[in-house]
């Protein structure tokens, strides 16, 4: 049973413990006057006040919960069949440990104890305990964790994080990392291979091969490559446009593809149940997302005023 002692709001909890001043607080909720749906901690991080890390363990300490940091957990794809992906993605939640008779799961809304009968009602008989997370946080766990053309990736945690890498290989020092992780902490959802680039530590392309070498994936440079012009059938130009993916070559019967995000497993799900149809397998390959863009534009003459005229089309065909 969880107990609540709230005596404040989130806000002045921050406040009166030194995190946010009154100019901040008083910021954050003059935007709420005009955005009633949004809850503080939410516009907190929107505004940068406050990183996402240290949103969550704030808001565990007042509500006087257990949390949990997703991105550190090494959970194997295999060892969950409890829940279905959909439910997972529609109610929030995901399991992230499984030990003899007990599941943990991370909730968004620990206080939803509607939704803990209904996950309950689902664990097959397991008992259930519940940490807090945040939402953006659980629905990319989920997405990297569970997508079904995963599991051949052997998708786990990674103990070592890219910036340990990158000291180790001798690419940045640790001072450098230092640097960078305090800049990380004033944006949402930004990557340290980002912050570098934008501080001017690494180039795009030295970034992107020391990305590729620490997931175990390949690289690939399209600027001198030819396109396969017979290729771009594959895949609708809105899809390639969207995603950041394009097909550059094949070989026999495996289609070699170009994508900005090789973790981006539902992406890739869909790419693989594309091709399959056509008894075709794909090889993914992390490459620049701008030099994808110029790869489509050489493909297909005008891809932004083609993706125009289909969007159109569409819209027709509904009215």
């Amino acid at each position: 049973m969880f107990s609540l002692q709230k005596k404040c709001g989130l806000g002045n909890f921050l406040f009166n413990k030194g995190i946010l001043s009154k100019e901040e607080l008083k910021k954050a909720i003059d935007i709420q006057k005009t955005n009633s749906n949004k809850r503080i901690g939410e516009i907190l991080r929107e505004i940068d006040l406050i990183g996402e890390e240290d949103m969550l363990g704030q808001l565990a300490e007042y509500l006087q919960v257990d949390y949990i940091i997703l991105s550190e957990i090494d959970f194997k794809l295999n060892e969950q069949n409890l829940f279905k992906k959909s439910s997972m993605l529609d109610w929030c939640f995901a399991p992230f440990k499984i030990e003899k008779n007990m599941v943990d799961i991370a909730v968004s809304d620990i206080y939803n104890f509607e939704l803990h009968e209904k996950i309950k009602n689902m664990a097959k008989g397991y008992e259930v305990r519940f940490y807090l997370s945040l939402e953006n946080m659980i629905i990319k766990f989920i997405k990297e964790s569970y997508a079904k053309g995963a599991i051949h990736f052997e998708f786990k945690g990674r103990k070592e994080k890219f910036g340990e890498y990158l000291i180790k290989r001798g690419i940045v020092t640790e001072k450098q990392v230092q640097i960078v992780l305090a800049e990380q902490q004033k944006f949402l959802n930004r990557r340290i291979g980002e912050l570098l680039i934008q501080m001017g530590m690494l180039s795009q392309e030295k970034t992107l091969m020391e990305l590729a070498l620490h997931l175990n994936k390949d690289y690939v440079c399209l600027k001198d490559i030819n396109p396969d012009k017979s290729l771009a059938s594959l895949f609708e130009t809105s899809f390639m446009l969207q995603n950041e993916v394009v097909p550059f070559a094949v070989e026999n019967d495996c289609v070699k593809i170009a994508i900005s995000n090789v973790l981006d497993f539902e992406i890739i799900e869909i790419i693989e149940t594309k091709l399959s149809k056509n008894n075709l397998k794909a090889h993914f390959y992390l490459a620049i997302k701008e030099e994808i863009q110029k790869f489509i534009e050489k493909t297909i003459p005008h891809p932004q005023s083609f993706s125009r005229n289909q969007e159109r089309e569409e819209e027709n065909v509904k009215k």
